[in-house]
């Protein structure tokens, strides 16, 4: 038989605490104490009659109280922390809400509390350094979604995804957007995109740059620049020239929108022509608008 010095049999109280059909809790200060039933459904009921609007379960240390689990009447909520007054993890029961910080939740997930750099609200972080961390948004029944998605490996990148289209916007570390979608600034402004073709003007008078990829109805402006060097002066220099009869001798040209191949496929393309001899076997760019 066990001395009671080594073991407590404990009838609990909080107000009113019992045990239903005789069960008992035996904890042996020797050994690790593990709390056993025999019932089918087995549940530890804390029954507060009073007029206390708190109730719960207290965890101490060294007789110094660390926090608990508490049930409060006031906002009708769960409260894990270390005093029953001060808004821990929280599950309200009359919204279905959590919260961290706050006893009444604005959202299904409410944080509330100060933030720094170094401690934000929420940090995500992927268990791999050649990954990134995910946020997605669905819909029940549909299999679209949204991800955001940031990554420090390799080049550090933030995306908007779409499972639709793919990246629609991709942020590096150095500051550089890139914007894949057709862009619309404003309600009364056009959805545009632009789009980039280079190149080397030929040792000829004409010159053709097909704009592949592009309807001709599309295009609303294009940009034509022929680097080149200036052998006038004394210091030599470099200039883009726009199209123009207006330059010195020898740097004129002219570059015009054209539309070839009227019937299937019909492309749009750039017509060099009266190219002069400065600007001959040189770099050329053309910039492109279109929209949608």
């Amino acid at each position: 038989m066990k001395t009671t010095a080594q073991f407590w049999l404990i009838p609990l109280v909080f107000g009113m605490m019992h045990i239903a059909n005789a069960q008992s809790i035996t904890l042996d200060p020797t050994s690790s104490s593990t709390v056993r039933s025999s019932r089918n459904s087995n549940y530890f009921d804390i029954d507060k009659t009073g007029s206390n609007s708190l109730s719960g379960l207290r965890f101490s240390q060294n007789q110094m109280q660390q926090g608990g689990l508490f049930f409060s009447d006031d906002y009708n909520v769960f409260n894990l922390s270390n005093n029953s007054n001060l808004a821990g993890i929280i599950w309200n029961r009359t919204s279905s809400r959590a919260g961290i910080g706050t006893f009444s939740p604005d959202g299904k997930l409410h944080v509330l509390t100060n933030s720094t750099a170094e401690i934000p609200h929420l940090t995500l972080q992927e268990n791999s350094n050649t990954d990134g961390a995910r946020i997605q948004f669905a819909n029940f029944g549909l299999t679209a979604r949204w991800t955001l998605y940031g990554s420090n490996a390799n080049t550090p990148t933030f995306n908007i995804f779409h499972s639709d289209f793919g990246n629609v916007a991709e942020f590096k570390n150095n500051g550089n957007t890139e914007l894949n979608g057709f862009t619309k600034l404003g309600i009364e402004a056009p959805k545009i995109k632009m789009k980039k073709f280079t190149g080397t003007t030929p040792d000829a008078n004409t010159h053709t740059i097909a704009l592949d990829g592009i309807a001709f109805s599309k295009i609303l402006s294009y940009e034509v620049l022929v680097e080149a060097d200036d052998l006038a002066g004394t210091i030599p220099l470099k200039f883009k020239y726009k199209p123009s009869n207006d330059h010195p001798a020898g740097y004129n040209y002219r570059a015009v929108l054209r539309l070839t191949n009227l019937g299937t496929n019909p492309t749009p393309f750039i017509f060099f022509s009266d190219l002069g001899g400065q600007i001959k076997q040189k770099p050329f760019s053309i910039l492109v608008t279109f929209e949608e």
